[in-house]
């Protein structure tokens, strides 16, 4: 998604919802959020450098934005601001699920049930500062257990009960 459409809205490092409009929309000059093969969103956008949002991005501030028909309102965190000599500001910012590949789950979690109900167990068994709100529509049934051997950061955790419901 790109060109026109984009419509991101600026929120503080620290913001938890998003039921407002925030610090504003940005009035990109062009941006566009790519998918990744392995499912990962990136956000890129073009800002004036004399334009009445340019002193207030930082690194961390959250953008909601469209990432696609099917994906709205997703959540990036700016991962990098570069200001160059043709006085435009690039940001850069990676879909706020990117955090799980630096948290852990708790070893040993056992999950029997929906996809719902294994999402629930995964976000009450996260370690570090992040928590995330879940939910599916999946009625799958499936069981697996997180041990540290085999799920190295929660979101192999989920990559691995993505794949038990494809199985299945």
């Amino acid at each position: 998604l790109g060109g026109e459409d984009l419509k991101p809205i600026l929120f503080n490092k620290n913001e938890k919802k998003f039921d407002t409009y925030g610090l504003g929309e940005i009035d990109v000059l062009k941006g566009n959020v790519t998918r990744e093969s392995n499912a990962l969103y990136t956000f890129y956008a073009e800002y004036p450098a004399e334009g009445p949002m340019a002193s207030v991005f930082q690194q961390e501030m959250k953008i909601k934005v469209d990432a696609g028909v099917r994906t709205k309102n997703q959540t990036f965190e700016i991962s990098r601001i570069v200001k160059d000599s043709s006085n435009i500001i690039k940001i850069y910012g990676y879909h706020i699920s990117h955090k799980t590949e630096y948290m852990a789950i708790a070893n040993g979690v056992s999950v029997n049930g929906t996809a719902q109900e294994a999402l629930t167990a995964w976000a009450n068994n996260l370690i570090g500062d992040v928590r995330f709100d879940v939910w599916s529509d999946i009625n799958t049934v499936g069981k697996t257990t997180f041990t540290v051997d085999k799920v190295t950061n929660a979101r192999l955790a989920l990559e691995i009960g993505r794949a038990s419901c494809r199985e299945r």
